[in-house]
């Protein structure tokens, strides 16, 4: 695949990951981040969730969980249900640690050729973080941005629909013989939103 990807979601931990996942089943050049302070999970309890510095290992994460449910009887372990093993496992397998958004020099971040995020905090984020960047390299950058809720199987949905819309994108770039696309954007989107109405898009194009 000709487009390079950055997936975001707040802790890169659920949806950025699961699209990361299967962009690059796909064949994608992907990378993402979080853009959160810090990477956040659910805890034992509501009151006391589990907070992680980016750059914690997600195996650290992994026997972080395991520790805390051995301390309480087995009627009482919830984080299997949650899916939050399946989805540190996951994680494991594709790369070491949750990334921060912001700590990225903007060289790298503009490896990519588009950003998909998956919550409008997190777009608002890499707005305001790309304006105060400033424009150093005059190269462009296409954001995008999908609301999805923050549970498993509604990122496993997203997943699917990301990677369509990174299947569409490559199609338009062929037949426009490697041209950018931006032209095209409306139209491109607004046939992707037709198919996927549950998942409102924006979209910005910026430069750094």
């Amino acid at each position: 695949m000709s487009i390079q990807v950055c997936t975001v979601c707040s802790s890169n931990m659920n949806r950025s990951m699961e699209a990361h996942r299967v962009l690059e089943q796909a064949g994608y050049k992907v990378v993402s981040f979080g853009t959160g302070n810090a990477v956040k999970i659910p805890g034992l309890t509501k009151e006391q969730p589990n907070v992680f510095a980016f750059g914690t290992p997600y195996t650290e994460m992994l026997k972080a969980l395991e520790e805390q449910e051995s301390t309480i009887s087995p009627e009482k372990r919830n984080y299997a249900k949650q899916g939050l093993y399946e989805m540190l496992n996951r994680n494991i397998k594709l790369k070491e640690a949750p990334e921060n958004w912001q700590s990225q020099e903007t060289s790298k971040l503009l490896h990519n050729e588009v950003i998909i995020s998956c919550d409008e905090k997190c777009y608002e984020l890499i707005l305001e973080d790309c304006f105060k960047r400033g424009r150093r390299y005059e190269k462009p950058l296409l954001v995008l941005n999908l609301d999805v809720e923050d549970f498993h199987a509604n990122s496993v949905d997203a997943g699917k629909s990301i990677l369509r819309l990174m299947e569409m994108f490559e199609d338009l770039k062929k037949n426009n013989q490697g041209l950018l696309y931006y032209d095209y954007l409306d139209q491109l989107l607004g046939k992707w939103q037709m198919m996927y109405p549950h998942l409102p898009l924006l979209y910005s194009l910026i430069w750094l």
